[in-house]
């Protein structure tokens, strides 16, 4: 990235929603989105998107999936990124990822699915064997249903050192600073 800021980042199917809209409606046929679909054995550093909109099932500002790969120094501000699960606002879903002094200061919101499990967090939304270092949720997390961190909604086998919230976390159970639902 090197140190490069990416705005205006819109990544929905509803063709009228711009970057500035906060909460727009959704579509049925919505996908799995990100700036990348899915980053694997990647090095993405030195990075900033802000004042994005991205919206789909599973999102990331960065990437809906993440897989053995490093983020270091990347952040987000002032984006919306919204999702039924698998939600983060940097990454949607990593795994053997490590994060590295990335910090969210955007806000993550859910699509209201009944009967289903969901997953918001200010860096991932789902991590397994992750390792997070000092990494900070400034921004807001607002899900109806449960399992919503401040650095990941759900995560499983993972490392948070030196991590913190300042941020506002809102759902209905498994909610937590860091950590909204551990194992």
């Amino acid at each position: 990235g090197q140190g490069h800021t990416i705005r205006g980042l819109c990544q929905t199917t509803h063709t009228n929603a711009t970057a500035n809209d906060k909460q727009p409606n959704y579509l049925d046929n919505e996908i799995y989105v990100g700036l990348f679909h899915k980053v694997s054995h990647a090095t993405i550093s030195n990075l900033t998107i802000s004042q994005s909109l991205i919206k789909g099932v599973s999102a990331g500002a960065f990437s809906m999936k993440a897989e053995d790969s490093v983020f270091e120094n990347c952040h987000t501000k002032d984006c919306y990124i919204g999702g039924e699960n698998n939600t983060g606002e940097m990454v949607g879903q990593a795994y053997r990822s490590i994060f590295r002094s990335c910090s969210n200061g955007g806000t993550v919101w859910n699509r209201p699915v009944s009967g289903t499990n969901s997953w918001f967090g200010g860096i991932a939304g789902t991590s397994q064997s992750c390792h997070f270092t000092e990494c900070e949720n400034y921004g807001e997390i607002r899900n109806s249903g449960g399992c919503n961190g401040g650095i990941a909604g759900i995560s499983t086998e993972s490392n948070f050192e030196k991590c913190q919230n300042s941020g506002t976390i809102w759902g209905n159970y498994a909610t937590g600073g860091i950590g909204g639902y551990t194992e």
